[in-house]
């Protein structure tokens, strides 16, 4: 609101149980930057092949996006990248050559369960923050404090944003550089890891067959089954690889076997 045309480099993750009013906050603040200036980042809007409507705004609300799994998370997370970080837009609409335009936009997420939204152990792009408000026996807040919250959205519209013009900032407060640490982006990282990339990271500490920079394909099978959980191979293969690993050209032969081993 203070800044209009400058973007922050990161985004605010918000995760909450549904009803705790996070939609409607930030609803409420699409009207304070006015409507040809906020938009909300429908399902289908992520799923187009055109993108025009991204197109000259300066506030991007995502609600429930999930990332998916695979290659699908990967397409997905590097269109979220481009939008919450690059200073230009591949500009996509129907009947017209691609071009690239400025991008003002800076991104909300909205969510009811981490788990759907995964964040690495290394991500710098995402704020993540959690409501009070984490179950549904949470939400004892009354009628008043509902009406007035609803207000915000109409009435009380003009006194929110006079309200964030005249807030100072925070002299720390840096929307260039890497997004603020929590406590609830480590949360994030762990929830967003399948079971089995799970095993395979504890294992790097105590597992020499389960390393970093080299998998024995049979070992972490064994550690899987270990862990009384039932994964076909498919499953394992590709939780290998969604971790950065890659199938060595020739599998091994173990001696005190005579079994071929396949390495990673």
């Amino acid at each position: 609101v203070q800044n209009p045309g400058r973007k922050a480099m990161w985004a605010p993750v918000l995760q909450g149980v549904q009803g705790s009013g996070k939609s409607v906050l930030f609803l409420a603040l699409c009207n304070v930057l006015g409507p040809t200036n906020a938009i909300e980042v429908t399902k289908a809007r992520m799923d187009s092949q055109w993108n025009d409507w991204a197109q000259g705004r300066m506030f991007l609300l995502f609600e429930e996006v999930d990332l998916g799994v695979g290659e699908t998370a990967k397409v997905v997370g590097e269109r979220l990248k481009t939008l919450i970080t690059g200073e230009t837009l591949p500009l996509n609409q129907r009947g017209r050559d691609s071009k690239d335009v400025p991008n003002y936009a800076n991104c909300v997420f909205l969510l009811n369960d981490l788990a759907r939204f995964p964040v690495s152990a290394n991500e710098r792009r995402y704020f993540v923050l959690r409501c009070k408000q984490q179950r549904t026996e949470d939400l004892v807040m009354g009628k008043e404090y509902w009406d007035n919250v609803y207000r915000l959205k109409g009435e009380l519209a003009g006194g929110l944003r006079f309200h964030l013009m005249t807030t100072a900032l925070d002299p720390e407060f840096d929307a260039t550089g890497h997004a603020p640490m929590t406590m609830f982006r480590d949360t994030a990282a762990n929830s967003a890891q399948s079971p089995v990339e799970r095993i395979i990271r504890n294992a790097w500490a105590s597992n020499v067959m389960i390393q970093k920079h080299i998998v024995s394909q049979r070992a972490f099978e064994a550690a899987v089954a270990n862990a009384d959980l039932e994964y076909g191979v498919n499953t394992i293969v590709k939780a290998l690889i969604s971790l950065g690993y890659t199938m060595a050209p020739h599998a091994t032969k173990r001696s005190e076997t005579s079994e071929t081993e396949q390495i990673w």
